[in-house]
């Protein structure tokens, strides 16, 4: 059939300008659709492949070996010619004519949909139908076949091309298209390690210089290093769709149901066994029942799902996926898709600040139950080094005022020393007992030098008056009330709150952070 669209699915006649335009636009000028690092280097893992897969389905269509790709033929099977039966009325059997040989290729696949260890070969028998002797197997040589009039692809007397002859030529122009442009295609390394095959791939015409490369083989050595076994490839795929969530479609039940029914047919594409649809409806249900979803989608879904367990309900993917969409769709259409939403999105932000006030509330308990220090005792409290619990414990050890090392800083027990919260008379300091008058000494002549210090800073102060300390309780009560104050203003502008709804919100965080 002739295509008036496009002119790469039409046979064309290398022996005329016009011809030979379109040939080299497609091989020679191609220029690829990846640069840079974009390009195809064999990474498995990968978005190599995908991306390959997206320009090849592209460009096959554009330049006609899309069947090269999509209609792969892997079953060959030969029908016995049927002699012709001569008539004889004596026995009662009737002429019949002869049936000649038939051979028919079945099984077709796209060489970017299954994984096959065997692709490799599938596509080399397929070769040989293109170049060889097609007898859809793996030759060896790989010797171009040439076309004859016994095979009816040239006239007899002008040896000119018939129909079969041209549709022989349009088939090698397409394989030699589709393989200039998958080459073209791949980074400078990746083109290399395919190039080290090079007997792989290339046909060799028996006469002459000529080679030509074959589009299909080429592509199954790159699948080869791209793609795991596809057991591999459709278990990690069956662990993907059970991790998407409606969520990540921004609750839009149609895009999650498109996603979800895509990754299902690649996976139904391997092995149409391993995820069956039964198992398929059970994790569609379980997304239809998010709690981000409206209440009333949510009890449309979980009723059916009851019924589907009892067997009073016969629910497949297909017609679970059309009742959510049709749903979806009408719910958003009346507005109260949106309404519910909104709502649950309200309680999450309330939610979210009641957890940030708790954290405030724990913030001025904690400020409320710090005990003033009292004056010349030992500081505890944050802020100040921690006392280590050690040195209230005197240690026999036989040494010169039960001396201890700690940390490489040498401690004596000294009598003359009581921690305030400790009723153990001595405790671990740095300097002897011996040393304890002249110690209390130099400590008493620093503070006064800074009691002095201090009184004349005080006294450059002039402040008018000195503000009231706010007691612990006093001062919660403060950050309380200003906290409970700005927090209903929020809730109450945004979510619209009563009063009353959010006296009782309040009332429960200050009980469960104990204030």
């Amino acid at each position: 059939m002739t295509s008036y669209l496009n002119a790469y699915r039409n046979f064309i006649d290398i022996t005329t300008k016009d011809g030979q335009a379109l040939l080299s636009n497609a091989t020679d000028k191609f220029e690829s659709p990846l640069i840079g690092d974009n390009k195809i280097s064999l990474r498995p893992g990968g978005k190599d492949f995908q991306r390959l897969k997206d320009e090849l389905t592209r460009l096959s269509q554009r330049y006609g070996f899309q069947y090269q790709l999509q209609n792969v033929p892997t079953v060959r099977t030969v029908i016995p010619a049927i002699p012709a039966v001569i008539a004889n009325p004596a026995l009662g059997i009737s002429a019949a004519p002869e049936v000649p040989e038939a051979i028919t290729y079945t099984n077709e696949i796209n060489m970017l949909e299954v994984y096959s260890d065997k692709l490799l070969e599938i596509s080399q028998k397929n070769s040989s139908m293109t170049w060889g002797d097609e007898s859809f197997t793996v030759q060896t040589p790989r010797v171009i076949r040439e076309l004859t009039q016994a095979n009816g692809e040239l006239t007899a007397t002008t040896k000119k091309l018939t129909a079969t002859g041209k549709e022989a030529i349009q088939k090698r122009i397409h394989s030699k298209i589709f393989a200039f442009q998958v080459m073209a295609m791949l980074s400078d390394d990746a083109r290399k390690v395919i190039e080290r095959q090079y007997e792989e791939y290339t046909w060799y015409d028996r006469t002459g210089p000529d080679e030509e490369m074959d589009g299909q083989i080429i592509l199954a050595l790159i699948l080869k290093r791209l793609r795991p076994h596809y057991k591999v490839d459709m278990y990690s795929e069956i662990g993907a769709i059970k991790k998407m969530t409606v969520s990540q479609y921004d609750n839009d039940i149609n895009l999650f149901c498109d996603s979800m029914k895509s990754v299902k047919l690649q996976i139904d594409s391997k092995d149409p066994n391993a995820y069956t649809d039964e198992a398929f409806v059970r994790d569609i249900f379980v997304q239809l029942k998010n709690e981000m979803l409206p209440h009333d989608f949510k009890s449309e879904f979980t009723s059916l799902e009851r019924r589907w367990q009892m067997d009073k309900e016969i629910v497949t993917s297909q017609s679970l996926m059309d009742d959510a969409s049709t749903y979806y769709t009408n719910m958003v259409a009346s507005g109260d898709w949106k309404s519910e939403v909104s709502k649950h999105s309200q309680i999450i932000a309330l939610t979210t600040q009641i957890t940030e006030l708790k954290k405030e509330f724990n913030e001025v308990k904690a400020a409320k139950n710090i005990i003033p220090t009292p004056s010349g005792s030992t500081p505890t409290g944050p802020g100040y080094n921690k006392f280590e619990q050690w040195r209230l414990e005197k240690v026999d050890n036989k040494e010169e005022f039960n001396m201890v090392v700690k940390d490489g800083k040498t401690y004596y027990w000294c009598d003359k020393h009581k921690f305030p919260s400790s009723n153990v008379q001595g405790m671990y300091v740095f300097h002897k007992p011996t040393e304890h008058d002249v110690w209390q000494e130099r400590k008493s002549a620093l503070n006064g030098r800074r009691g002095g210090k201090k009184g004349e800073k005080e006294k450059a102060k002039t402040p008018a008056s000195t503000p009231p300390v706010l007691k612990p309780s006093s001062t919660s009560s403060a950050v309380k009330l200003s906290l409970a104050k700005s927090l209903q203003e929020a809730l109450t502008t945004t979510t619209g709150l009563t009063d009353d709804q959010f006296n009782k919100i309040w009332d429960t965080c200050c009980s469960a952070s104990g204030n």
